[in-house]
């Protein structure tokens, strides 16, 4: 038997937690990488000096809200490499507004899509990505 209440017991309700940092930084690398491959400007990997260190700064908080966003940054990237292939144009404005139809022609809730459209906002904030109109 147990001497005390706490003994055996995991020490906070946190350790329940899955950890996503991992993986949320392997997500946004992955499209960290495919912005970069398609000549966009991600300025807070220039002020930070590099991609891990902005990773660490950006998935140190909130990583499950992290992880949603980052699939559905997922399904923007699959959307412009399904559509048109290896030569994607440059990440510009109309691509989103192309991605947007594309899931609401699909028949998605008008959650989805203001998850999509948080997303994307959330990835111009926190990577410095100028889209282009």
């Amino acid at each position: 038997l147990p001497k005390s209440r706490s003994e055996g017991k995991p020490s906070s309700p946190a350790s329940f937690l899955p950890d996503f940092g991992s993986k949320a930084k392997s997500m946004l690398r992955n499209i960290i990488a495919w912005l970069t491959r398609h000549n966009c400007s991600l300025g807070a990997v220039k002020s930070c000096g590099g991609i891990n260190p902005l990773l660490d700064i950006v998935c140190s908080k909130n990583q499950s809200t992290i992880m949603n966003h980052c699939r559905m940054l997922d399904k923007f990237v699959q959307h412009c490499d399904f559509s048109f292939g290896s030569d994607t144009p440059v990440v510009e404005a109309s691509l989103l507004f192309d991605w947007l139809k594309a899931l609401e022609s699909a028949g998605v809730g008008a959650h989805t899509l203001t998850a999509g459209l948080s997303a994307l906002r959330w990835l111009s904030f926190a990577l410095e990505l100028e889209w282009v109109c």
